[in-house]
């Protein structure tokens, strides 16, 4: 049972033009698993983001992630690179826990659209950051230049089925602000799950790169 199971999914992800390898499975599957749930109850978020915060606060935000991407950019280098992939499991954690009980304190303690805008400007335009730049020089190690390729296809393809999905569940049932906070903790939990894992899988070859 579990070959033909297994051979049927195979024949499937064939199909759409999917071919992970041991590596990329996990990340797919839990970029797929978050990013269903993110598209999901995006609309209801950025719904009641854009309508509680003034407009000169979404300049001010994106500022902030555009000058945090450049300042990052400028100091990808020497102890700061070495630092952030060494940790970076940790770091990656981090992320997801403070995702994680953001949205928790949100939905079950006190909802403040500032201290939700706040927070996630805080960790979005840092850790978020490194976490991206890391992963990002840990593609240059795991795949060839035709590995990658394949890598990003799957992710975009990934991507379009989930976007998709998750729209389109919306459309047919737009969850409370409540339940959008709940499964958003969650998907801060799985996002970079597959990434630790194979980090840690590899950590001899991307712990010192």
């Amino acid at each position: 049972m579990k070959y033909i199971i297994s051979n049927f999914v195979k024949k499937c992800l064939g199909l759409l033009n999917i071919h992970p390898d041991h590596n990329q499975r996990w990340i797919l599957a839990s970029s797929a698993i978050s990013g269903l749930i993110s598209t999901y109850i995006g609309p209801r978020i950025m719904k009641t983001l854009i309508s509680a915060l003034p407009a000169e606060w979404i300049a001010f935000q994106n500022l902030s992630f555009a000058v945090a991407g450049l300042i990052v950019g400028v100091l990808w280098r020497s102890k700061i690179r070495s630092t952030v992939i060494k940790y970076f499991a940790g770091l990656a954690a981090l992320e997801s826990l403070c995702g994680f009980f953001l949205g928790l304190y949100l939905a079950f303690v006190e909802w403040n659209v500032m201290v939700f805008a706040v927070a996630s400007l805080v960790y979005g335009s840092l850790i978020v950051t490194f976490v991206s730049k890391a992963i990002m020089a840990f593609k240059t190690v795991l795949w060839s230049d035709r590995g990658r390729e394949i890598y990003d296809n799957n992710q975009q393809t990934v991507a379009g089925i989930v976007c998709v999905v998750g729209f389109a569940v919306a459309l047919l049932a737009m969850p409370s602000l409540k339940v959008a906070l709940v499964l958003w903790s969650t998907s801060c939990i799985i996002d970079d799950l597959g990434w630790i894992l194979i980090y840690i899988r590899n950590r001899k070859i991307l712990k010192n790169i």
